[in-house]
């Protein structure tokens, strides 16, 4: 919860398979504080000094857990669809670009084609990489501002349309990028998981093989839950982050055509 953005952006871009062991890792010594140390203290060593616990108890808790893994699961999954929607609305605006400066006179039509060479070139080589940082900037590039002035004269709307459309689908693909989930939430998860682990324990405090095996499954269950909140935290971070296949693709397709 104190680490900071650096701190968990650095952690979210690791190898799916370290993320996955670090968090296993991390779930199962709550289990295993819970099982050595929190179940004896609290119910002691036989498990019959707290007397009864009812089941209904970790019921609620672990409704409650699975009910804001949902909500967040599905906040951060949407995130991801509309940053990749705002991708693949880029490039088929600027694809609708291409086609309309074809139509263009010379010689103004091969510096068109120039700029939106370069313009796609600088998102795809410059700009992509700032998105995992935070760092892009939604201000118009030099090279962004080339290619609109070519939109710009009466008579080619259609021109104009695409480019507003791709400058407008940039916009908000630089958004998604900025998004991370509040602490507040991450918190709130983190506390209930907790909850749901000590609370499992201490329904079987009495049977302590038992408890090992029920702790052993609730921490991995939680645990990958975990992973795959991790997994896709952040658009463009990651083994699963977004990556400019379609722009590289319209590139090869801008360079050979000129």
């Amino acid at each position: 919860v104190g680490m900071d953005e650096q701190t968990i952006d650095a952690f979210l871009g690791w190898p799916l398979w370290r993320i996955t062991l670090a968090v296993l890792a991390g779930w199962g010594l709550a289990a295993a504080v819970t099982h050595w140390a929190l179940v004896p203290l609290i119910a002691g060593r036989d498990g019959r000094k707290l007397g009864g616990f009812e089941a209904e108890v970790v019921a609620l808790i672990a409704l409650a857990f699975g009910l804001l893994i949902s909500f967040n699961a599905v906040t951060v999954w949407q995130t991801a669809d509309l940053a990749r929607d705002a991708v693949l609305r880029e490039v088929a605006a600027l694809e609708d670009a291409a086609y309309e400066i074809d139509v263009l006179p010379s010689p103004e039509r091969e510096q068109a084609k120039a700029d939106l060479s370069r313009y796609v070139d600088y998102v795809a080589a410059s700009e992509w990489p700032l998105l995992a940082s935070g760092a892009a900037r939604t201000e118009r590039p030099p090279a962004l501002l080339a290619l609109l002035s070519h939109g710009r004269p009466e008579g080619r709307d259609d021109l104009h349309d695409a480019l507003n459309d791709a400058t407008q689908a940039r916009m908000g693909r630089i958004r998604m990028s900025l998004y991370r989930m509040s602490r507040a939430r991450w918190s709130v998860v983190v506390l209930l998981g907790l909850l749901l682990i000590v609370a499992m324990g201490l329904l079987h405090a009495e049977h302590r093989h038992g408890r090992a095996v029920a702790l052993f499954f609730v921490a991995s269950a939680i645990g990958v839950c975990f992973v795959i909140l991790f997994a896709h935290g952040r658009p463009f971070i990651g083994e699963n982050a977004i990556q400019p296949i379609e722009l590289r693709g319209l590139a090869a397709r801008l360079h050979q055509s000129r």
